[in-house]
């Protein structure tokens, strides 16, 4: 999570309508995002108290799991040395050098070329189509690219589809870069690792 993608709650902003926009930050899963999804929906105005009500308690009990699992992901991160700096006056944290790739990129000056780090986002894309990382890093939000919605059964095997492509391109991309710095590029392309956490 970054300064660019993460936002603090509107003031009298339903807290289910924030928890669902802000749930790919904060790491919530399929199921969570879901009943978000439901609380949100709930959480208008035009709703009926009763039901606004189960959308702030539903709210509130996946707030509280969301927090509980970024609390585990700060504390894992400070056992292993990583530095954790202060966000924001809400007390929110920035584990720093988290994704290796976007910590190349975003570095000043970068440490890749704009076409290495085109490449390097291609790749990741690759990775996350074919299933092996669901990286979950601002990368996607960098590239502008929305995730697919999978609803129909056409949809579903289109998504099979590019997946199977996806391997294919995936393969001849590492078969390019050579057994030497294959481990490399699958840990800080891939799967959003750190170069330091490599040594």
């Amino acid at each position: 999570m970054t300064a660019e993608t993460f936002r603090a709650k509107k003031l009298g902003e339903p807290l289910a309508q924030y928890l669902h926009d802000m749930a790919d930050l904060f790491g919530a899963d399929r199921d969570q995002r879901r009943q978000l999804a439901e609380a949100a929906a709930m959480s208008y105005p035009e709703r009926s108290a009763k039901d606004r009500a189960s959308a702030r308690m539903m709210a509130h009990r996946i707030g509280q799991q969301l927090e509980t699992g970024i609390r585990a992901v700060v504390a894992e991160a400070q056992a292993r040395g990583e530095a954790v700096a202060e966000f924001n006056d809400a007390g929110a944290v920035v584990v720093k050098g988290r994704d290796g790739l976007h910590s190349l990129i975003a570095a000043s000056p970068p440490a890749l070329t704009e076409p290495e780090a085109n490449t390097a986002i291609a790749y990741r894309a690759l990775v996350e189509c074919c299933g092996y990382a669901d990286v979950g890093s601002q990368l996607g939000r960098m590239t502008g690219q929305p995730g697919a919605q999978r609803t129909s059964t056409g949809s579903l095997h289109l998504a099979r589809l590019s997946s199977v492509y996806a391997g294919y391109q995936l393969a001849e991309a590492e078969r390019a870069v050579g057994p030497d710095l294959l481990p490399v590029l699958r840990a800080v392309a891939g799967e959003g690792r750190t170069i330091r956490s490599l040594s």
